[in-house]
């Protein structure tokens, strides 16, 4: 009798010691992605100060000077090798552009011809098996969670709003 308690016990052990080991790596996870999302968002806004107010693809944020020749000397707002990947950690990472600035609106020769006027970068778990949740920035300054790992649709590079937002 007490043999079997002790097993039962070592079992209830074991299985709350994996609980807890997959909650940690969820939240370290989800704590990567959110750290990811924050640092494009911050660069697109930065970037968008050089460039008229308009935003621009992940390319341009890594090495402004090609996407705004007039700005030789202007340094990378994100690090090139850490965004080149779409996928990092448990997440695949999606640039989402939305329309591009209204025709007529732009200086042409100061303004990057991959110019968008809205964006949106979502966070997509790679796996199903841990409970993670999708994530989701905005040219609105938006940062928000999904309570799916599912993909989010997007219209015009806009987090969806059925996103919760997270500040």
């Amino acid at each position: 009798m007490i043999a079997a308690l002790v097993a039962a016990v070592a079992v209830a052990a074991a299985g709350i010691i994996a609980a807890e080991k997959r909650r940690r790596r969820v939240a370290a996870s989800e704590s990567a992605a959110l750290r990811d999302l924050r640092s494009v968002l911050v660069a697109e806004l930065r970037y968008s100060q050089l460039n008229a107010g308009h935003y621009d693809r992940i390319e341009c944020l890594a090495a402004p000077a090609r996407c705004l020749p007039r700005l030789a000397a202007a340094p990378a707002l994100l690090a090139a090798n850490a965004f080149a990947d779409e996928t990092r950690g448990d997440y695949r990472f999606v640039f989402h552009p939305g329309p591009p600035p209204a025709r007529g609106t732009v200086d042409e020769k100061r303004v990057s011809p991959t110019s968008v006027a809205a964006f949106a970068y979502v966070a997509v778990p790679l796996t199903g098996q841990l409970r993670y949740r999708s994530f989701c920035t905005d040219s609105t300054e938006r940062l928000c969670a999904l309570a799916s790992p599912d993909a989010p649709e997007l219209k015009d590079g806009v987090c969806p709003l059925a996103c919760l937002d997270l500040r």
